[in-house]
């Protein structure tokens, strides 16, 4: 078993090129690609030493485990994570291909042994949108890396400004610039009135994507491939009680010691009365309802992984669920670095505004080596800001969906 043909393009771009930016779906085989290339780049002494950033979980149970499934890869990856001096008997060490984890990729760049990295590889590199901890420990020493590779499946979530610091550990700094605040005011229009609103310019999108059509490389879903995925919206209809204080919430902002200070907290507080309960400001909580429970309660049985965004809505799911065969996690968490193709349900408890992030939650069930049929449930309060969350939501493209179609043209 090799990797096939698009896999295998991008071994080739990543083995020619100083910077590649490899944008892959869940399941399609970005690690066996990044090893691929490492493995050639190794052989052909293009490389010596090799750094590779991912998550905690990550670097000690995929990198590692990876290049057994394949016959021509002849790499082993070291994990460089525990106790400093377990990280530093690794740095030390002869190992060509190390895996430290984001939080410790500050402590490792201090280290002299970092010198002798020269290729690094960024798995999952929106955790280095921003300009935090790890970003800064690279970003200043670029030049020491001969070959650069950043992979994610949904490079921007939100807005294109999330590109910045990922293009530049690609690329150095060549597309965008290096400072961030030149490259908005470059691509973005501040509203006059409202300090923290900008807008892009027209035509700064194209301008945008022009600029780095030559490191990103591409590889196509497999969902032509995969089994039926089903996704349903669940409506439960709120009692009369608890009907009615949450039209009192949404017309006063205040009902029974819970306040609403401006629009923002009230959409969160509707959503959690339309949940069952609301937070008041001393986290405290207030029961209105059951009726989402009870509809959850009814769907337990097969195995399901339960997304929740509140606390009190993981308290409750506890008191039934079979947590020795189903999982509970919150939709950032359920986001990156998960293969739970072993489940075939999945229930959000309550929608998510973010489109993205809702997609990469599915997309841990429904992805390659999924063989049964999925589905999806997602419940929500009739007639409550709910209903306004999925109709938004509904037919919308993600701001992934709307890069890759740019990018491809």
């Amino acid at each position: 078993m090799k990797p096939n043909k698009d896999q295998q393009k991008a071994v080739t771009h990543i083995y020619e090129n100083e910077g590649t930016f490899l944008v892959a779906p869940m399941g399609s085989g970005k690690t066996v690609t990044a090893l691929t290339a490492i493995h050639e780049l190794l052989r052909d002494e293009v490389v010596t030493r090799v750094l590779i950033v991912s998550t905690k979980r990550i670097c000690n149970e995929v990198w590692p485990a990876e290049p057994a499934k394949w016959p021509h890869l002849s790499v082993q990856v070291t994990a460089c994570t525990g106790t400093p001096a377990q990280r530093l008997n690794v740095l030390q060490s002869p190992e060509a291909v190390v895996a430290v984890n984001f939080e410790n990729l500050a402590w490792l760049m201090a280290q002299k042994e970092s010198k002798t990295f020269d290729m690094l590889v960024i798995d999952e590199s929106t955790k280095m949108k921003s300009n935090g901890a790890a970003t800064k420990a690279v970003r200043h020493k670029l030049k020491q890396f001969v070959v650069r590779l950043a992979m994610t499946g949904t490079p921007v979530s939100e807005n294109l400004e999330q590109l910045f610091y990922q293009v530049m550990l690609v690329d150095g700094g060549a597309a965008f610039g290096k400072n961030f605040t030149k490259f908005k005011h470059a691509y973005y229009d501040q509203d006059p009135y409202a300090e923290y609103q900008w807008e892009m310019k027209q035509g700064a999108e194209d301008d945008m994507i022009d600029k780095i059509k030559h490191l990103v490389v591409t590889l196509p879903e497999y969902s032509a491939d995969l089994p039926k995925l089903t996704e349903k919206v669940c409506r439960v209809e709120l009692p009369p009680m608890a009907r009615l204080t949450y039209d009192r919430m949404e017309k006063d902002m205040i009902v029974d010691g819970i306040v609403a200070v401006n629009a923002a907290v009230l959409v969160n507080k509707l959503q959690q009365i339309a949940c069952g309960f609301a937070y008041d400001e001393n986290h405290d909580v207030s029961m209105f309802h059951l009726e989402k429970l009870s509809l959850a309660e009814s769907m337990a049985g097969p195995p399901t992984v339960w997304i929740y965004q509140f606390d009190w809505e993981k308290t409750m799911l506890k008191e039934f669920v079979n947590e020795s065969q189903d999982m509970i996690l919150h939709p950032k968490s359920a986001g990156h670095g998960l293969d739970l193709t072993s489940y075939a349900q999945m229930v959000f408890m309550s929608p998510v505004w973010s489109r993205d992030l809702t997609r990469q939650c599915i997309a841990r069930i429904w992805r390659r080596g999924q063989v049964n049929p999925c589905s999806v449930y997602t419940l929500i309060g009739a007639g409550t800001v709910e209903e306004e969350i999925v109709r938004r939501e509904e037919g919308k493209a993600t701001h992934h969906e709307i890069l890759m179609g740019r990018l491809s043209k």
